[in-house]
């Protein structure tokens, strides 16, 4: 279920893409255009027909019948620096640059005397340098591609490295710009840290991302999930893993979603602590047909209105309407099941139309504008918002924001990262007024779910067998 936030979706209630929705409580969708048109029902233009026609002929004479263009390439009799030529020298001409190769003379050089993409007989030094390093017997003031053991004498045979590196020490004064050679020492990372990579590839778990002081991940990954998610623990390696090279970018999501401030510290919630006063209603669970208890809930119906109001009417059958005369509902939450159980987060129900959580359906009549329903009944969020802070809290699941019908789910612990988006409504009590989290612990001890969606078991379903409201 925290994919969306690293390993999970939040509660949500949808329909799959691929159908529509028929269920008869819902208005149905504009049908639309047909779904395919066929070719016979498409017919074309005369004048089109000939143009295309003409288009075809063209194109034969064009590329079939005539012979293929001839490209002629021109070639200067000279490359200077109005005329350049910028592969070096031309065969019998003179250049007045190097281009890919320092020619040996500027005027009047040619293909016998010029060395292309070598380097030039004349001495390389700062006013006439040689572009790829220092020359055959001559100095060289720079290091081009590789520095030379010595800025004046070098030469290929006589000791310069060339690519590689020089055989004295690298500094900021001196450097060589392909890293450290394998004798000396570097200053700077150049094109790799040699210290890094004389101690070969280093691991996930002690790593850096900035080139800067080394951080043991794992061990701060465990220590994480053991102050704020003990049931992570066994996902620190695959975390690591999918997050290799990345890590700060692990902890900076991980923050986030639990609340944190950006350096991992606690943050101040801008939502309000649950709590309220209201009607108590009941159900009674069941899973795999053997009854695991009753649990109570205590509605905030002085903080949520509408939100409990629906909850408990789809709960003991009943409402009152507008003129204040009690109407009877035709289906409530008996019989209906807990489609979605993530452990270690939430049960997830409320669906008491097409039991999967594409349906359900609020009491409340489409396009109210007390309510706040759409064309479908789904009603506004109730403001401000509680926090999703402990266990055993009840919360809407919605397709989005003011999207709410009769899906709900009970939070298995802390969910911070639900907090703004979900509209608490209700808590489970402990006892004497119920049995409690006791019920649900039961549940989570005896129910198998498919790891791919959540979804229990048919021989262990969760059942709600009787609910209503309590006295």
């Amino acid at each position: 279920i925290e994919a969306s936030y690293l390993e999970g979706h939040p509660p949500f209630e949808g329909r799959p893409k691929s159908r529509r929705l028929s269920c008869p409580e819902f208005p149905q969708e504009p049908q639309g255009f047909a779904d395919h048109v066929s070719l016979s029902d498409l017919t074309f233009d005369p004048t089109l027909q000939g143009a295309f026609a003409a288009s075809i002929v063209a194109i034969v004479v064009l590329f079939v019948i005539l012979p293929p263009p001839v490209v002629i390439l021109r070639r200067s009799s000279a490359s200077s620096a109005s005329n350049p030529s910028p592969f070096g020298a031309p065969a019998s001409g003179g250049s007045a640059f190097g281009g890919f190769g320092k020619p040996n003379l500027a005027p009047g050089s040619n293909a016998a005397a010029a060395k292309g993409f070598g380097f030039a007989n004349n001495a390389s030094d700062a006013s006439n340098p040689s572009p790829f390093g220092a020359p055959i017997s001559g100095g060289s003031a720079f290091g081009g591609f590789g520095k030379p053991d010595s800025a004046s004498g070098s030469n290929v045979g006589g000791g310069a490295t060339g690519f590689s590196f020089a055989s004295g020490t690298s500094n900021a004064s001196n450097p060589s710009p392909f890293g450290a050679p394998a004798s000396g020492g570097s200053t700077f990372e150049g094109f790799g840290k040699p210290a890094a990579l004389s101690t070969g590839k280093q691991v996930a778990e002690t790593s850096s991302n900035n080139g800067g002081s080394t951080t043991n991940y794992k061990a701060k990954l465990a220590a994480f999930y053991k102050q704020h998610n003990p049931s992570k623990l066994s996902s620190v390696d695959a975390n690591l893993a999918k997050y290799e090279g990345k890590e700060d970018e692990l902890f900076r999501k991980l923050y986030q979603k639990y609340g944190l401030t950006p350096e991992g510290k606690k943050e101040e919630s801008p939502f309000l602590e649950p709590g309220g006063t209201g009607p108590r209603v009941y159900m009674d669970l069941s899973v795999g047909g053997k009854a695991v208890g009753r649990i109570v809930v205590q509605l905030y119906a002085d903080r949520t209105p509408v939100t409990a109001e629906n909850f408990r009417a789809l709960c003991a059958g009943s409402t009152g309407d507008e003129d204040g005369t009690e109407r009877k509902l035709e289906r409530t939450f008996e019989k209906s099941v807990f489609h979605r159980i993530v452990p270690g987060m939430c049960l997830q129900g409320g669906d008491y139309t097409r039991h999967d959580g594409t349906g359900g359906r609020s009491i409340y009549p489409p396009n109210s504008a007390e309510y706040g329903t759409d064309a479908w009944g789904k009603f506004r969020d109730e403001t401000p918002f509680l926090r999703h802070s402990r266990r055993g809290l009840l919360s809407m699941a919605n397709a989005g924001a003011d999207q709410n019908s009769s899906q709900f789910f009970i939070t298995l612990r802390k969910l911070p990262y639900l907090d703004g988006k979900h509209v608490v409504f209700g808590e489970v009590l402990e006892p004497p007024h119920g049995e409690g989290m006791g019920v649900l612990d039961r549940i989570m001890d005896s129910v198998e779910v498919n790891p791919k969606n959540h979804r229990p078991r048919e021989e262990c379903r969760v059942v709600v067998e009787a609910c209503g409201e309590a006295t």
